[in-house]
């Protein structure tokens, strides 16, 4: 009998799943389809102030593997935004989080928090809930990946952010 799992698709077209049911669930933000043969993902910003604070917080590039898929940030006139700093402070990722995740039904609050070494880091809580989206996957029998959404934000934000779940309802603090 074998173990080796098949899947239709690679796992970038679930990074894009991942990507439109976390961001894309903001009123403010549209995820394109993975565009194949390039490996980018557009996220659309509904202003020039969410978008370029969805490139401050949003990773650039996701590897599988020697698999790469990129993330492009534009606004809803096509300009593209590149992050404005290499490094920011905590408290400008934290201004950067609450303009880019408005109107998102699964932040629950952003603000500054202390990690377990004691530094101050940019927080985001989410509402402790799953987001489930259709895969191609053979090896899932279901035909779903379902995920916390806390474990959907990490995927797709920059690593200086702490995500935890906190709260008890969808909806804003």
């Amino acid at each position: 009998m074998s173990t080796q799992t098949v899947g239709l698709s690679s796992p970038v077209y679930q990074f894009q799943r991942v990507l439109a049911y976390t961001l894309g669930q903001s009123a403010s933000v549209i995820v394109s389809d993975l565009d194949s043969s390039t490996n980018t993902v557009n996220v659309i910003a509904s202003s020039a102030a969410t978008a370029q604070a969805l490139a401050q917080i949003v990773k650039p590039e996701q590897s599988f593997g020697n698999l790469k898929v990129a993330i492009t940030v534009k606004d809803i006139s096509g300009n593209t935004y590149q992050p404005t700093q290499s490094s920011c402070t905590t408290d400008t990722l934290v201004e950067s989080a609450k303009t880019a995740l408005i109107n998102n039904p699964l932040i629950f609050d952003v603000r500054t928090v202390t990690d377990f070494s004691g530094k101050l880091v940019a927080g985001i809580s989410i509402v402790p809930t799953a987001i489930q989206f259709w895969n191609d996957n053979l090896a899932n029998p279901s035909s779903f990946t379902t995920l916390l959404a806390e474990n959907g934000f990490e995927q797709v934000l920059i690593e200086q952010f702490k995500v935890f779940s906190e709260g008890k309802h969808i909806g804003n603090n």
